[in-house]
């Protein structure tokens, strides 16, 4: 760590693809998609206009049989079609549905019935974010036309009037990013028209005015923007910028919500696909890598490291060792090597207990853990295998080839993205 200062479904009314409810995921083994950046979820594409095509509706995929007898994966509540794209796969809840990427668009999604509601022709998944209730997204870039942040209507898809408008990021810079939306405020990194430096601003939608700025680095490589992913923790935004064309470096800041002003910035190493998403509480950035890190949001200084002296087995030297973590009630739940799931105390960063019994599979260390009341759902190359957070065993396995997996506590949906289909399974 070097560190520096400071095929088509069937169509219903308007011809939305229609998501029908399905027997198990159809399995096409397949390269596995890493998820770069972005925060909305995916589908396939409609050769010219720039829609998205929604593979086949229902039909499905058959549980895998496991060789002991356990009990039977769920039956999938739905399967739809909707292609996920090779960044920006999260599904995201908004209000008492879904938003989600098919391929260049952004689809409004029914989330008991899969079914498609509205589609917008937003391009880039840098572009759009959600505060968990309503979408917004950046205005198309024009020639002399303000930058502007505008709500998505949740009927039609189409872009509202202006919430806010930025005259001082005029212009047709294609990489202006929305990074996210909390508390009533938009937070953008953007291109000034005088002067071509870039900024971190923070608009208010409510008064339509600019809060602050403050400089940050601009895109590190050629056709990326310049962040990664963006989040707001209690009085802090953190900041995560996309690496140069072959770094292994991600490069974290913190600033106050407030006034903007930098509190602290480093460059962390990373393995793997570059996260789509920040993992955090109010105190603490978690990351994993060749360990599982924990940094304080409040100096930057590593709380603590798990990981660094453990037997991971064989596979460990191939690829990054810790998977994509996911913090829930105090513990952290993260892949370890192919020895499978472990549980970490999010204060301490001592072992709570790791996965029994498991052999034969190759963890998607890419594809972060999900977790509910009763298991926790981890990616491997059988399928998403269900952990039971008592037992500490896998249960269950249902085959696919995830890319992403999203719990829906509010639903009670584990939503799995695969290339071609996104599914939703009942959340225990």
């Amino acid at each position: 760590m070097a560190r520096t200062a400071a095929p088509p479904a069937a169509a219903g009314a308007r011809g939305r693809p229609r998501a029908e409810p399905a027997a198990g995921p159809g399995v096409s083994r397949r390269r596995l998609l890493t998820v770069a950046g972005g925060a909305l979820l995916g589908g396939g594409l409609l050769g010219g206009g720039g829609w998205a095509l929604f593979g086949g509706g229902g039909g499905g995929d058959t549980p895998k049989k496991d060789a002991v007898e356990r009990p039977k994966p769920p039956t999938a509540l739905w399967s739809a079609g909707l292609w996920c794209p090779e960044s920006g796969g999260e599904v995201m809840r908004v209000g008492r549905n879904l938003a989600l990427r098919a391929g260049i668009v952004l689809c409004g999604i029914n989330a008991e019935s899969g079914n498609a509601t509205w589609q917008s022709n937003i391009e880039e998944t840098y572009r759009s974010a959600t505060d968990g209730t309503r979408i917004y997204a950046l205005r198309e870039a024009e020639q002399g036309a303000s930058l502007a942040v505008c709500e998505v209507a949740q009927t039609d898809g189409e872009l509202g009037k202006p919430l806010v408008e930025l005259s001082a990021f005029a212009g047709k810079e294609k990489f202006n990013q929305l990074v996210c939306v909390a508390e009533g405020v938009a937070y953008l990194v953007a291109k000034a028209a005088a002067g071509g430096r870039w900024y971190l601003v923070a608009a208010d939608l409510g008064t339509a005015k600019e809060r602050w700025r403050t400089l940050v680095d601009g895109p590190q490589a050629e056709n990326t923007p310049p962040a990664l992913c963006g989040a707001v923790s209690g009085a802090r935004v953190v900041l995560c910028g996309s690496p140069s064309e072959g770094s292994k470096f991600l490069h974290l800041s913190v600033h106050d919500k407030a006034s903007g002003r930098q509190l602290w910035q480093l460059a962390e190493t990373f393995d793997g696909a570059p996260p789509s998403h920040l993992v955090l509480d109010d105190r603490t950035l978690y990351l994993g890598a060749q360990a599982l890190t924990a940094r304080r949001l409040s100096d930057g200084e590593l709380a603590w490291v798990f990981g660094t002296r453990r037997d991971v087995g064989d596979s460990a030297g191939e690829e990054r060792r810790y998977g994509t973590p996911v913090v829930q009630d105090g513990v952290v739940y993260c892949t370890e090597a192919d020895r499978g799931l472990v549980a970490v105390d999010a204060l301490s960063g001592t072992l709570n207990w790791q996965e029994k019994g498991l052999s034969g599979r190759k963890s998607l260390r890419d594809v972060g853990v999900a977790v509910g009341k009763r298991y926790a759902y981890c990616a491997d190359d059988k399928g998403v295998r269900a952990v039971d957070l008592k037992t500490r065993e896998a249960v269950w396995t249902y085959e696919a080839t995830p890319v992403v997996l999203t719990a829906d506590a509010e639903a009670g949906h584990l939503y799995v993205r695969q290339e071609k289909r996104t599914l939703a399974l009942p959340l225990a």
